[in-house]
């Protein structure tokens, strides 16, 4: 077996990327990791320096993942600032590291194109941290791996709570709202009459079926979330456009209607069974209108096609009483310097207890009715 590292993901030919990969999760797609990279999404200025890691047996690919130097923390959703800071007061640097992960996406899943090998491919990203002086490797967000192997290694684990809805074999969305205890269900119904009073009205559309305006449209809704925190947007209008053409059926808007006109667009990728809620704007401040394109359009959506999960993005307990429930995220870490492996772990040993402790108050609070 070869270890290859990659300075761009055009190193890798899409059709031997796609025969090696297990899984529809669509952002492990070639596709998707191309277009960050074509449209100057992932560059060192903005932190991110692709470096991604192949696995060969005959110069044939057995096995890859996405794996970036880093020279900051931006974009990653797995918060770890105060051990840079930490880092610099003891004199030592913390940047760059090593990443692997997805750019700008808290959605769990595989991080490793296959199973195969997986483990031979996270020795080769320990090993070129090493071998290029970096302080840490992480892997964020990262399912399929046995814990026990990346134990051995010396990752350490860190979690964190995300709220996912699971679609209990609902056949429309009111079996949805039966499930629910009486308090939230008559939220989430005086929420939507309020709206439909109102005017509004939903339309999806797949990446086939976006005009030209439709881009133009859901990227200027994309790109005020932004601006109106005084934030940029590092996902430009060229990366959706390349997402509509290359992922076509996976790629989804749903546009807010209102006299006449999209008002509001929330932007969703998907695979076999799971809905990814990504990015969400609009043009100006409606009552409900967040909650309804975001939260209530996806939950139809799923029932509708039969998917199983729904993710709608990080953080936010108030998704609770929107039906969407406490799971736990995991991230993976290995630190070079052995004092400071010893001082995260046991750092990461009580911040795991508060996870917990917080996961299980929250479950306490279920929307759900009690069987």
């Amino acid at each position: 077996m070869q270890v290859r590292f990659h300075s761009c993901i055009q190193e890798l030919p899409a059709d031997a990327w796609a025969s090696v990969n297990d899984s529809s999760y669509p952002f492990l797609a070639w596709d998707f990791l191309a277009a960050l990279e074509r449209h100057y999404c992932v560059l060192p200025d903005y932190g991110w320096q692709p470096h991604h890691v192949a696995l060969y047996e005959d110069a044939r690919l057995v096995n890859a993942s996405p794996f970036y130097i880093k020279t900051n923390s931006h974009g990653e959703f797995v918060f770890d600032w105060a051990w840079a800071d930490a880092f610099v007061r003891n004199g030592l640097s913390y940047y760059p590291k090593l990443v692997c992960a997805i750019p700008y996406t808290p959605a769990p899943g595989p991080r490793l194109l296959t199973t195969t090998h997986a483990i031979e491919i996270v020795d080769a990203q320990i090993r070129e941290t090493r071998q290029q002086g970096a302080s840490s490797c992480h892997w964020l967000f990262m399912d399929g791996i046995p814990d026990q192997q990346l134990h051995d290694r010396g990752l350490l684990e860190r979690r964190d709570v995300q709220f996912h809805w699971n679609n209990d074999g609902y056949a429309e969305f009111a079996d949805f709202l039966g499930a629910l205890q009486r308090r939230s269900a008559k939220n989430i119904r005086r929420e939507r009459k309020q709206l439909a009073a109102d005017g509004f009205h939903f339309l999806w559309k797949t990446g086939a079926e976006l005009s030209e305006q439709d881009l133009d449209a859901a990227f200027r809704f994309y790109a005020l979330t932004f601006s109106r925190k005084g934030n940029f947007a590092v996902l430009n209008r060229g990366f959706f456009a390349d997402l509509a053409h290359s992922m076509s059926d996976r790629f989804l808007v749903c546009f807010a209607i209102h006299a006449g006109a999209a008002v509001a667009a929330a932007i969703f990728l998907r695979d076999d069974q799971t809905l990814y809620g990504r990015y969400w704007g609009c043009e100006r401040h409606y009552p409900f209108l967040h909650f309804e394109t975001c939260y209530y359009q996806g939950i139809e959506y799923c029932i509708r096609h039969g998917l199983r999960y729904f993710q709608p993005g990080a953080q936010g307990e108030f998704k609770m009483r929107r039906g969407f429930r406490p799971v736990i995220t995991r991230s993976w870490h290995w630190i070079a310097d052995p004092r400071f492996r010893e001082a995260i772990r046991d750092h990461l040993q009580q911040e795991t207890r508060l996870i917990e402790e917080y996961r299980s108050e929250l479950d306490r609070h279920s929307p759900y009715r009690q069987n």
